[in-house]
C-alpha cells in the first residue's frame, strides 16, 4: 500500500513538473567558431631547410620543414623530417599544428611525432621581429632538469633563427640554435 502511494506521488510529480525538467535541456545551437587569423604566420608556408646546432653535438644536423594551411583553414600544419644521424640512427618525422586562439589571445603549437614525441606550447605572438614560445608540456626527465623558452627571430620572410637552451640534470646548460632558410 505504501509503495502504491509513493508511485502515485511520483507519477503526479512528473505530470505536474514536466516543464521544469524540459527547460533544463539546452536547445540553442552552438555557434560556429570563426576561423582564426593566420596571416601573421603565412610567411612560413612552403618548404624550409634548417640547420640545427646543439652544444651537445659536434656539428649541426639538417632538417626539412614543410608548412601548409590545413584543409579547413584553421591551422598551419608543419611536417619536419630529419634523416638518420650518427647519434640517432633513425629517420624522424615531427608534426606541428599552429593556430591562433582568439578567445585567449595566444598562438598555440601542438606537436606530435615519431618516437613518442609530443609537446604543447603557446605564444602571445610577434613582438617586433621576435616571437617567444613557452612550453606548457615540459616536465623534468631523467636527463633534462629544465627547459627555457624558445625565441624565434624573423630575419626576413625567407629566414628565421630560433634559439633555446635546456639544463641537464648534471647542471650543464645546453644551447640549441636552429637557422632556417626558405627554399625557392
Amino acid at each position: 500500500m505504501i509503495r502504491q502511494i509513493l508511485v502515485a506521488f511520483g507519477a503526479a510529480a512528473m505530470l505536474m513538473f514536466p516543464v521544469a525538467a524540459a527547460s533544463q535541456v539546452e536547445s540553442t545551437p552552438i555557434p560556429e567558431i570563426p576561423k582564426p587569423d593566420l596571416s601573421p604566420m603565412t610567411y612560413l608556408l612552403g618548404t624550409w631547410s634548417c640547420s640545427v646546432q646543439s652544444a651537445r653535438r659536434p656539428k649541426p644536423y639538417q632538417r626539412i620543414s614543410t608548412y601548409k594551411t590545413s584543409d579547413d583553414g584553421r591551422w598551419i600544419d608543419e611536417t619536419s623530417v630529419t634523416e638518420a644521424l650518427p647519434w640517432f640512427p633513425h629517420r624522424s618525422v615531427i608534426h606541428d599544428m599552429l593556430t591562433w586562439d582568439a578567445s585567449t589571445s595566444r598562438w598555440v603549437d601542438v606537436t606530435y611525432g615519431d618516437w613518442g614525441t609530443y609537446d604543447l606550447a603557446e605564444s602571445k605572438g610577434p613582438n617586433g621581429d621576435t616571437m617567444v614560445w613557452h612550453d606548457l608540456a615540459f616536465r623534468p626527465s631523467t636527463d633534462v632538469a629544465s627547459f627555457d623558452e624558445t625565441s624565434v627571430k624573423k630575419i626576413s620572410d625567407t629566414k628565421v633563427i630560433a634559439s633555446t637552451s635546456f639544463k641537464e640534470k648534471a647542471g650543464r646548460i645546453v644551447g640549441v640554435v636552429t637557422t632556417c632558410t626558405k627554399q625557392p
